[in-house]
């Protein structure tokens, strides 16, 4: 299973004058930064606490430090602690019930991966560029409302509008409706969406709004609400608080070029 997630994501090359490659998993926003496409899922997640039990061994404090808390779920959801995580239906569903800590390690965790990766990669082809320095973390507050006050493309708002013309139940993310019935382009759920649903934004980065709500780099603040939020407290300016892990509390990455 190692690799298995980073590989799938593939390099690309951009305009000569850019990037030569397209960091595992990420969209760009700006010449040394970039974006996960995506919230964490629980496949990725799966991946990295693989690696540290084959690694460390499965009596490892290191092995055991990486598992969720499952109790999140309770009591109303009682099925999902035992499913949630590691069941193969949910593998694409966003990864919840971390601490800061463990999303802080897990981003450290990544950068080394991917550094191996490109080395190999270059011991195949000694051209591939590598950047002196990167990093893998959590977004600043400031990074993260920006790429969220992008909006969407305009071809995506054609098909938005289409979409909402023909079901009623066409939504854009996933949260709570305070009354049912409003026309409202907005989904309830009563669990998690998969981290590909709904449109992407601009920079076809989906689910920053709604889903799940996502820690940055400011300890005990997320930004984007989740799936237990109101429709009313989903504004990118808001923050929200937490002090644990919680059932409505996820994380994406960051991509950030220190050094060429």
């Amino acid at each position: 299973m190692l690799f298995l997630v980073l590989l799938n994501f593939g390099f690309s090359a951009n305009d000569k004058h850019k990037r030569k490659f397209t960091p595992p998993g990420t969209v760009e926003i700006s010449e040394n930064l970039f974006f996960d496409e995506t919230e964490i899922a629980n496949i990725h997640w799966l991946e990295y606490t693989y690696w540290l039990k084959r690694t460390c061994g499965d009596t490892s404090k290191d092995y055991y430090s990486s598992l969720p808390d499952t109790s999140i779920w309770l009591p109303n959801y009682e099925v999902y602690t035992k499913h949630y995580f590691d069941h193969p239906a949910y593998h694409f569903y966003p990864m919840v019930g971390i601490s800061y800590e463990q999303a802080v390690e897990y981003c450290k965790w990544r950068t080394d991966r991917v550094r191996e990766m490109l080395e190999m990669k270059k011991l195949r082809k000694p051209k591939t560029y590598i950047p002196k320095q990167f990093q893998y973390r959590l977004p600043t507050k400031k990074e993260w409302e920006m790429v969220a006050n992008a909006g969407y493309s305009e071809k995506t708002l054609k098909w938005m509008k289409r979409a909402k013309s023909k079901s009623s139940s066409f939504a854009t993310f996933n949260c709570i409706r305070e009354d049912e019935s409003i026309d409202s382009t907005y989904s309830y759920s009563f669990i998690t969406a998969p981290v590909k649903s709904y449109w992407a934004n601009r920079y076809e980065i989906f689910n920053l709004l709604g889903n799940v709500a996502e820690m940055i780099n400011e300890k005990g603040i997320a930004k984007g609400g989740g799936w237990t939020h109101k429709l009313k407290e989903i504004k990118i300016e808001n923050d929200f608080i937490y002090d644990k892990p919680e059932n409505w509390l996820g994380f994406r990455c960051v991509f950030e070029i220190i050094e060429e």
